[in-house]
């Protein structure tokens, strides 16, 4: 019978129907505002249903946010299944339902990362992966057998750290060698449960294996190089980068996009992937996509 008031978005942050159904979901019933924002808040909601010029981008942005709000119900539901041959037939059809929708509107969620909540969550990290793969993936011109191969393996990409101790995860200090030699292992943990179920793609399951390998073999599990580690697994790797580093962790605050971006292209050794990063930050900026050649 107890009430508490949380704080769920900063002041200016964009409240919406997708955010509303997944409160609403966890019980989270109100939202308030303070009253000296009130004025504000309503002559701007009035402008926003007034104004013929905001119809366009308030569909688009709608768009967006049911998409991604569905994405991270799905995800959270989806990692927190068994992985049997079902669960992993279910995460298929969510993929390619994905997919269809990025590409019957692509230019709806081009900037959807954009909208992405950030959080050290594994549930919502993962949603933010998948769809940011399948999106570039698109505008890269990958095929769609590629991009559903693609957004599987991102979206179970970090499933493996769903058994490392959750007080090791939100640790806010440096980690021990011991505790960081367990981290390291998450992606052979995903690719031995995943391998339980004979339905998951091998192609897939080589996007969990090698999303934390680097070229110049500094990367882990294996410390594959260059040609060892799949087109498939850079891409999800830059994706992964450019999102863990740009969410709030326990140990650090966000990066913003723009010094993420440079960090990730100025530590890569490889030519072909630092083209690949320079590819992702015209796509991350809305430059046109390029021809299929």
């Amino acid at each position: 019978g107890q009430h508490y008031l949380r704080r769920l978005l900063k002041k200016d942050s964009m409240y919406t129907a997708a955010l509303h159904n997944i409160l609403s979901q966890r019980r989270l019933s109100r939202v308030y505002i303070h009253e000296s924002d009130y004025r504000e808040y309503f002559r701007y909601y009035s402008n926003l249903k007034l104004l013929p010029s905001l119809r366009d981008a308030k569909i688009k942005d709608e768009k967006q946010m049911v998409l991604y709000g569905k994405a991270i119900e799905a995800v959270t539901e989806l990692l927190t299944k068994p992985i049997n041959k079902e669960n992993i037939q279910e995460a298929i059809y969510l993929v390619d339902d994905l997919f269809r929708k990025m590409v019957k509107d692509q230019d709806s969620y081009a900037d959807m990362y954009k909208l992405f909540q950030h959080s050290h969550n594994v549930f919502n990290h993962s949603a933010n992966v998948c769809l940011l793969t399948i999106s570039f993936g698109l505008y890269l011109k990958l095929k769609p057998e590629a991009l559903n191969i693609l957004g599987l393996g991102a979206l179970y990409h970090d499933v493996g750290l769903i058994n490392i101790p959750k007080d090791i995860l939100i640790k806010t200090t440096p980690l021990t060698t011991g505790e960081w030699l367990l981290i390291k292992e998450h992606p052979q943990l995903g690719v031995r449960q995943l391998q339980g179920a004979l339905i998951f793609p091998r192609e897939s399951l080589r996007v969990v294996a090698e999303h934390h390998e680097e070229t110049d073999g500094s990367g882990y599990p294996k410390g594959l190089t260059r040609g060892h580690i799949s087109l498939l697994s850079r891409i999800c790797r830059i994706a992964d980068k450019f999102d863990s580093m740009t969410a709030i962790k326990p140990y650090r605050a966000a990066f913003p996009p723009a010094d993420a971006l440079k960090e990730i292209y100025i530590k890569e050794s490889s030519d072909d992937v630092r083209k690949l990063i320079r590819s992702f930050i015209e796509f991350l900026g809305g430059k046109k996509r390029p021809e299929r050649s």
